[in-house]
């Protein structure tokens, strides 16, 4: 696979999936508005470490791939912490969006105007660039010598 085909891809899966994560249980707050416990458990529980685990699992796959055989400890390495940070982005998300929920939610007293200070979102953001620029990294496929010896399609 060619490097702008290689990074198109890592780019809209690895980028989109985090997306995917966040928006499902705002889709579903909308929809069902009644049921927002059931949401959070889902926004919050479920979805989150399903897409850890799912990314997880398809990522071995593209590990091996990418490298052509057995990965090396760094890109495992490089790989598992980029599967932590996504945890960690997701988690943060499902955090947030339960302080908005309970705020919500709360008796007119106990009020907060801002619940989730917008640094937060900060943390969120720094999570997301971990997490892709280790995909990337870890992902990379071989290079082009390398691919050549083993008679793969080179790269540039």
């Amino acid at each position: 696979m060619k490097r702008p085909e290689w990074i198109l891809s890592i780019l809209s899966w690895d980028g989109c999936l985090p997306l995917v994560v966040i928006l499902v249980p705002r889709m579903l707050e909308l929809l069902f508005p009644a049921h927002q416990v059931a949401i959070l458990a889902v926004g919050c529980l479920l979805l989150p470490f399903t897409a850890v685990m799912w990314r997880a699992h398809a990522g071995i796959d593209h590990l091996q791939r990418a490298v052509g055989g057995p990965p090396g400890l760094f890109r495992e390495v490089v790989f598992a912490l980029g599967i932590i940070a996504l945890l960690l982005f997701e988690v943060s998300v499902g955090m947030i969006r339960f302080a908005q929920m309970a705020n919500r939610h709360a008796h007119p007293k106990d009020l907060v105007e801002n619940p989730v200070p917008p640094e937060a979102w900060l943390f969120v953001v720094a999570f997301f660039v971990v997490y892709l620029a280790s995909i990337l990294v870890a992902l990379r496929p071989v290079e082009p010598l390398q691919a050549r010896e083993r008679g793969e399609a080179e790269w540039y």
